[in-house]
């Protein structure tokens, strides 16, 4: 009976407590428990509460600046893209033309460099009417004033503002529907498929040619130190990482001192180059780097890498956090031979073939502008270049195309010519006399790949163009130039009949058989180096012939058995 009153007293404890519970808002305490469902439109920021009310000690969705919703910023100059900001029906007829503004006030010698550079490209046109891009040259960081508007401004359509140094201006006040092409922009300020980073020029970057990179080896050996450092006053020092001090200026407690750096004002002999990403004016020291061959190690970079729409600088180039020093170090110091290796020849592979001269730079930027242009292609990778009145039998054709197949980057011909220094006349000599050294082949029969028929198609300046017209002699020195310059090796050489090789014409053009062919003037070769800015042809004395060429054995046991008779 106890037992049964006991139960009846919990029972009526328990239904009281919970009439409290609920007269006391234990509801609303409840539901504190309770994640809310989403709301359609809500905003994604803070989660939004059913118990807003209740937590006013807290801001409010929407009440922060970075949660608040805001409508996306458009980029400098509206929405511009190739479709909307450019007019491609200009560029249809005669391709990519670039008309120049003239320049008003007095200019630096690296613009100077820049106009002739484009005055002497295929791309240049006198007539701004028939022009498909018309080219600003931006003087804002030498005037420190904003330049003035040209008349056919049109809102910047198809204009491309070339900019050397950073601008006081602001840049929607200057850009409107234009691109940019600027030195080591800023990558807020950079707009990925539309404006071009340039990279930042010295202003005795050379016009045409430009020193070669550093490294003379195809396997070059590591640097005398693992690590150089960018100065803000300007050269270089290399620093001792077996230090237990911090080699970054300006992260140390104390100065590492003279016994564990050496500063160096001429390009860095290192493996890596730590540059910092802050300051744009270290982008000076980003092509030091890549010329010594020197791995560029960017912290943090805030600039834009130059043409980085078309360069993959992942192979080249390291990006770190600065904030992890000692990680990057130990991690430089872990890489392995083979991805170092990598790495460095793609710095010498940048720096010819973009990044050492003035001339090379500006063409790079007008063939990224150029990218909505369709060229024809051709269907085949080989082109066989055979003169009128040449005579190959089926064998050295298929001979030559075999070498050929597996050297696809060499010119592979048949007739050789070298050329010589001349002492007494201080310039170039060409000869066409048989010897075992040679530096050249004659397109008269020669393979190459359809690449260097488009660069000598579409890539060469008006100037050579003409003298490829007026001497066609020139024709052979100028292919061999072309090839020797992009892959920096000579040609290779393979047999030919000995009687038709003392019978057969060198020149396209030339009527009836000859003894020797007429060489090209030296001046040909002369102009054509001036051009270049550099001699880039080299000489070999290797011809490849095929397997028991010539051997003592069986006639049967020979695949091309015609090259042996007489």
């Amino acid at each position: 009976m106890q037992s049964w009153r006991r139960r009846k007293s919990l029972w009526l404890a328990l239904s009281a407590s919970w009439l409290l519970l609920v007269l006391l808002g234990g509801f609303s305490l409840l539901r504190l428990a309770l994640p809310p469902r989403p709301q359609p439109g809500a905003s994604q920021g803070w989660p939004r509460w059913l118990d807003a009310e209740l937590l006013q000690s807290f801001s409010q969705p929407g009440e922060l600046p970075e949660d608040a919703v805001s409508p996306p910023q458009a980029p400098h100059g509206g929405s511009c893209n190739w479709e909307a900001c450019f007019d491609t029906s200009k560029c249809r007829g005669d391709g990519l033309k670039v008309f120049v503004y003239p320049a008003v006030g007095p200019i630096s010698e690296t613009h100077r460099r820049i106009l002739a550079s484009i005055e002497g490209s295929r791309f240049y046109t006198f007539s701004p009417a028939g022009a498909c891009l018309l080219l600003l040259l931006s003087l804002d960081a030498q005037t420190g004033e904003c330049s003035s508007m040209p008349l056919q401004w049109n809102r910047g359509r198809n204009h491309l503002v070339l900019r050397l140094r950073p601008a006081p201006c602001p840049r929607t006040f200057q850009l409107g529907q234009a691109m940019v092409a600027e030195a080591s922009p800023t990558v807020d300020s950079f707009r990925p498929g539309f404006d071009v980073a340039l990279p930042f020029l010295p202003e005795a970057h050379p016009l045409r040619g430009g020193a070669p990179g550093q490294l003379r080896q195809h396997s070059p050996q590591p640097g005398v130190a693992l690590l150089a450092l960018e100065e803000e006053r300007g050269g270089w020092r290399t620093a001792d990482t077996g230090s237990s001090a911090c080699p970054w200026d300006g992260r140390c407690e104390q100065d590492p001192g003279p016994g564990q750096t050496q500063r160096q004002e001429t390009l860095p002999n290192a493996t890596f180059c730590l540059i910092s990403g802050h300051r744009p004016e270290a982008a000076s020291r980003f092509l030091q780097a890549l010329q010594a061959g020197c791995i560029p190690v960017l912290l943090s970079p805030r600039w834009e890498l130059p043409f980085s729409e078309v360069i993959d600088w992942t192979k080249a180039a390291i990006v770190a956090d600065e904030r992890l020093p000692l990680q990057v170090l130990a991690a430089l110091q872990e890489m392995s031979p083979a991805r170092v290796l990598a790495l460095r020849q793609q710095t010498q592979f940048l720096w010819d073939a973009y990044f050492s001269s003035v001339e090379k730079v500006i063409h790079t930027t007008l063939e990224v502008s150029d990218r909505f242009y369709p060229y024809s292609t051709i269907r085949t990778d080989a082109i066989l270049s055979l003169d009128a009145r040449s005579s190959l039998s089926t064998s050295e054709v298929d001979f030559a195309f075999l070498v050929w197949q597996s050297f696809p980057e060499r010119m592979v011909g048949f007739l050789t010519s070298s050329h010589f220094w001349d002492e007494a006349h201080g310039g170039w000599g060409y000869t066409a006399e048989r010897t075992n050294e040679f530096s050249m082949v004659l397109t008269t029969a020669a393979f190459y790949h359809r690449y260097y028929h488009t660069l000598f198609t579409h890539s060469l300046p008006k100037a050579l163009r003409t003298l490829a017209d007026e001497a066609p002699t020139c024709v052979d020195v100028l292919m061999n130039f072309i090839v020797a310059a992009v892959t920096k090796l000579p040609p290779i050489k393979v047999p030919y009949g000995k009687q038709r090789q003392e019978a057969a014409p060198l020149a396209p053009g030339v009527p009836g058989p000859r003894p020797k062919p007429p060489a090209p003037a030296p001046d040909c070769i002369n102009q054509i180096a001036a051009a270049f800015g550099h001699m880039p042809l080299l000489s070999s004395r290797l011809r490849l012939d095929p397997v028991l060429f010539k051997d003592p054995v069986s006639v049967q046991r020979k695949k091309y058995r015609s090259l042996e008779k007489p």
